[in-house]
């Protein structure tokens, strides 16, 4: 039975007075100890998110020390005595709830800033990168936020001396510390030896390796690298996720060797997982050698190879080859996609079919299925593509019949377009020597001579060559630089194809927060680009460097910059004090970065521009001062198990007719400023396939001002709001779960034109509405089979922190051109509170509080709100049929007629009037424009 007004006032009278019972929905208390528990329980990503939310509620206090302690006494009994080097380490996992480790040290790195009350508290990690909670109390010179952040900052390595496991009051378990002696900072862990006891214990299971071994042959999917990581973990195997991966870089026996499945979804891209190329080759200073073809790719599956006789198949492998013919590379591309589609179809009629039927179908003419993806491999070499090429030669070669040549020769093709020569040429021999090839072994031969390296030169201590520098001025095209550990502080412009591969330790994704002791090869220049990568159509590989650019923000020197051809990335970790970190730009320009980690950068993370492309595999974007990827004038992404998280800005930034951005399980958290994902002005529809979007400052995703995204199978929480759609945006939202933010789940707003379709969503447990409908029912809202529970329809009490704490001269101004163009789309909308609350699907307690004239007095003040913005700057009147004329020169105030401008400008707008700033403005100075800005950098190149 529906509730009253009247009934729900009452409810929310008596939890506030404490009388009777208090609704789940409401019981705040218990609702924030359920998630503490979930966060302890989450992952890596998720619980950093969480605590850097309690951080910055911290950080917006007045008085930090004000904040009320926790109601948990319990203490270590007394300080400890030992020395760290009579101490024996222990990781997150060998803590026990409740007890003081005796004779045991903690060696831990701090991973966030600290938050305040009566204890400096952060998250720490330990060699393993498993997380745990850490709080101490009473520590000279933190006593208070500033103090505590200065002290416990992130990044700095601490030994925690016989520590204390306690569960706290949140509900959630951390390390306790109330003795400052048992803290040492700047403490690293010593090699652990193995104390007798432990060397002579005899291992309750199978070792890592062998239990590794056993995934890889189990049935089944195989797994990436990262959920058998988490699943190795969770059984109790101590091993880190660089390890993990240098173990399945290694070949398989051959009587162990498991089948290779592809990714579900449709057949024009199921395919295996894409091995590493780069892992099998050994550069240790010897000439590059692989470990067997294994390593590098997929096992061929005779059985897996079929034949498609559908007229829509064979429709469409015509067309493309007919335009691959032609040269029109995506036009062939498209056809031969729409054809690996129609075999879906037809594999699985063909399941169903019987014996006739399919006597019939066979007797006409067919195309393989291993030929389609042959021929899209091709295709997508055409389009400058080619990782995207080595994942259909990878498929082509899996479901070959056992003599089929020319799969080999398009994986290793692909290799070769990416750098890897040394790896292709390895492939070709190894499967040369093959009696399954028979009389097409010497075709393989011929192959190999083309795309082996054309020489390999050294650089480093000992070796012919100083510096890297000198080595690219005297190689040859298609060479193959090898460099060994050191700093090289030279400059590379680099002009033609080559492989520039560290022999060294290399750097990882997880190296933003993951240091290590190894000696790598360094490029770190001081006022110019790092690495330029100019006026090349064929691949330059960079393997295995820690790249590192410094200079003024102002100066905008990039750590790699990419003007054209193909550009490899393979483990690197890349920074930059002066400019974006990484940029792709001008048509033609494809930068693949694998294993790498982008951070530290004093404006943006990665930007492509003017065309430019990206592909990133397993890359972490993070700390850049702006966003973290940028994509304008056509610049287009695609991201494949990707972090991008802890920018200054937005996490993911697509505007100014920007190019596609598709994303595939891929993590936009923490972005604390802003937005994780805002898409605003592009060309092409903006893709994100089973992404989390969480922990962010503002939103999890915005799409505004004729953008267009498409939300499939994605997880939004914990964010300011879930998803805001506004202005001329259309979004298509499916299959989503938008859950615990702490605004409204999915919020069309009130000057939504666009068009807006939500399908099959779980909308539950935000504070505001689950859906709000600003313009309420109409023709451009489509809503089907969605579930909307625990909302609590709560108003919002919390300003985006881009608002809070930037609010400069500046802001102010962008903030009035905003509200102008706001106040223009709702006319357009005929959006109002009075259609949202009537469109509102859960009605709230506090919905009471706006019914009957409380609604109508918030109707007319939302009504006159945009009458206000946009009436005449001086006279006042309301905006009529007669358009205003706005002021030629800010275009923010608008005026009725002459007179009034007139009169204003005499009445004190002279004074106040400026020119009106860039559409699209700079990060450093919002005074200039980005094309301008652009114009004048190119101008001093060429000069």
């Amino acid at each position: 039975m529906a509730r009253s007004p009247k009934d729900m006032f009452e409810e929310v009278f008596k939890c506030m007075t404490g009388d009777g019972a208090v609704p789940a929905h409401f019981d705040l208390r218990a609702r924030a100890k359920g998630e503490a528990q979930a966060a302890w329980q989450g992952s890596r990503g998720e619980r950093i998110a969480k605590h850097m939310e309690s951080v910055r509620h911290c950080e917006q206090e007045v008085n930090a020390d004000s904040v009320i302690s926790s109601y948990s006494f319990l203490k270590k009994p007394m300080a400890s005595s030992a020395s760290l080097d009579a101490l024996r380490p222990i990781s997150v996992k060998e803590l026990q709830m409740g007890q003081v480790h005796k004779g045991r040290v903690f060696y831990c790195r701090i991973v966030t800033r600290c938050s305040f009350m009566k204890s400096a508290m952060t998250l720490v990690e330990d060699a393993d990168g498993d997380l745990a909670a850490l709080a101490v109390y009473d520590y000279p010179r933190a006593n208070n936020l500033c103090s505590a952040q200065a002290l416990f900052f992130d990044g700095r390595s601490l030994a925690i001396i016989e520590p204390f496991f306690k569960l706290r009051a949140d509900g959630t378990p951390g390390i306790r510390v109330d003795e400052a002696k048992d803290v040492v900072l700047d403490a690293t862990a010593p090699c652990h030896r193995p104390t007798s006891s432990e060397a002579t214990a005899t291992p309750a299971g199978p070792s890592v390796e062998a239990r590794i071994e056993q995934l890889r042959i189990s049935e089944g999917p195989p797994m990436g690298p990262k959920p058998m990581h988490q699943l190795l973990r969770s059984e109790g195997f101590s091993i880190s996720l660089k390890r993990l991966r240098d173990l399945l870089s290694k070949p398989r026996s051959s009587e162990s060797a498991s089948p290779v499945a592809g990714k579900s979804g449709e057949v024009g891209e199921s395919m295996p997982t894409q091995p590493d190329v780069a892992a099998g080759s050994g550069h240790a200073g010897e000439e590059a050698t692989t470990s067997g073809p294994a390593a590098l790719v997929p096992e061929r599956q005779p059985g897996e190879h079929r034949v498609l006789y559908g007229n829509e198949v064979l429709t469409h492998r015509d067309a493309g080859n007919a335009a691959f013919n032609a040269g029109k590379f995506q036009i062939a591309e498209e056809s031969y996609t729409k054809a690996l589609k129609a075999a879906k179809a037809e594999m699985r009629l063909a399941e169903g079919r019987d014996g006739e039927e399919e006597v019939a179908a066979e007797s006409q003419p067919g195309v393989p299925l291993w030929a389609l993806h042959s021929n899209r491999c091709a295709a997508r070499m055409g389009l400058t593509c080619p990782d995207k090429a080595l994942q259909d030669a990878f498929v082509a070669h899996v479901c070959a019949p056992k003599d089929a040549t020319k799969p080999i020769i398009r994986c290793a093709e692909a290799m070769a377009a990416m750098g890897f020569r040394s790896e292709a040429k390895d492939v070709l021999q190894s499967f040369a020597g093959s009696e399954d090839v028979g009389n097409g072994s010497s075709g393989l031969l011929q192959k190999q001579k083309e795309l082996a390296p054309a020489c390999i030169l050294r650089v480093g201590r000992g070796e012919a060559y100083a510096s890297i520098a000198a080595a690219v001025l005297v190689a040859p095209e298609k060479a193959e630089i090898l460099v060994g550990a050191g700093v090289y502080p030279e400059p590379l412009i680099i002009c033609k194809p080559l492989s520039i591969r560290s022999v060294a330790a290399k750097p990882g994704e997880d190296a933003a927060f993951c240091s290590s002791d190894a000696p790598m090869a360094e490029i770190r220049v001081k006022g110019m680009h790092a690495v330029e990568i100019t006026r090349t159509a064929g691949p330059v590989l960079l393997e295995g460097f820690q790249i590192f650019t410094e200079g003024e923000p102002d100066q905008r020197r990039n750590a790699v910059r990419a003007s054209s051809g193909v550009v490899v990335l393979q483990n690197c970790s890349l920074s930059s004090s002066s400019g974006i970190i990484l940029v792709a730009e001008n048509a033609g320009t494809r930068v693949i970065a694998k294993e790498s980690a982008v951070h530290n950068g004093a404006q943006g993370g990665i930007l492509a521009l003017d065309k430019g492309s990206l592909a990133l595999y397993n890359v972490s974007c993070s700390h850049a001062a702006a966003s973290g990827l940028e994509l304008r004038t056509g610049g287009s992404a695609y991201l494949r198990g990707c972090s991008v998280f802890a920018n200054g800005t937005q996490g993911i930034f697509v505007w100014h007719g920007a190019g596609a951005l598709e994303a595939e399980n891929t993590e936009v958290h923490s972005n604390a400023e802003e937005t994780g994902v805002m898409v605003e002005e592009n060309a092409d529809t903006a893709i994100l396939r089973s992404c989390r979007l969480y922990g962010n400052g503002f939103c999890g995703l915005a799409v505004q001002n004729k953008g267009d995204v498409r939300l499939v199978s994605c997880e939004v929480h914990s964010n300011l709001g879930g998803i805001l759609v506004q202005g001329s945006g259309d979004a298509v939202i499916e299959r989503c779960v938008v859950r615990e933010n702490r605004w409204h789940g999915i919020c069309i707003g009130y000057d939504h034109t666009g068009k807006v379709s939500i399908k099959n969503s779980k909308v539950c447990d935000n504070h505001s509405k689950g859906i709000l409908l600003g313009t309420g029912f109409n023709d451009r809202v489509t809503l089907t089979g969605n579930q909307e529970t625990g909302n609590r329809g709560l108003p919002c009490t919390e300003m985006p922190p881009s608002m809070r704490y930037n609010a400069t001269a500046r802001m102010k101004t962008h903030a009035k051109y905003d509200s102008r163009r706001w106040a223009k789309d709702v006319q357009k909308s005929g959006g109002s509170f009075a259609k949202a609350m009537q469109a509102s699907k859960i009605s709230s307690p506090f919905d009471a509080f706006f019914s009957g004239a409380t609604s109508e007095i918030a109707e007319e003040v939302f009504n006159q709100r945009s009458d206000i913005i946009l009436a005449c700057s001086f006279c006042k009147a309301p905006p009529g049929k007669d358009k205003f004329q706005k002021c030629s020169e800010c275009k923010l105030v608008s005026y009725c007629n002459s007179k009034c401008q007139k009169a204003h400008w005499k009445n004190g707008h002279k004074e106040e009037c400026r020119v009106a700033p860039p559409k699209y403005p700079t990060f450093l100075d919002q005074t200039k424009g980005v094309d301008a800005v652009r114009e004048a950098c190119s101008f001093v190149l060429r000069q």
